[in-house]
């Protein structure tokens, strides 16, 4: 339910709580996430 479904872009940012600083951190963390959900 993470990089696989890539459905739910949002659900993981509000999983991660990183509503403030999500673009910072998701991108740096979920680097290749991000790619690959967006």
């Amino acid at each position: 339910m993470r990089a696989g479904m890539g459905d739910d872009p949002p659900a993981i940012l509000v999983v991660h709580d990183l509503g403030t600083f999500a673009p910072r951190c998701t991108a740096a963390s979920t680097g290749p996430y991000t790619r690959r959900t967006a």
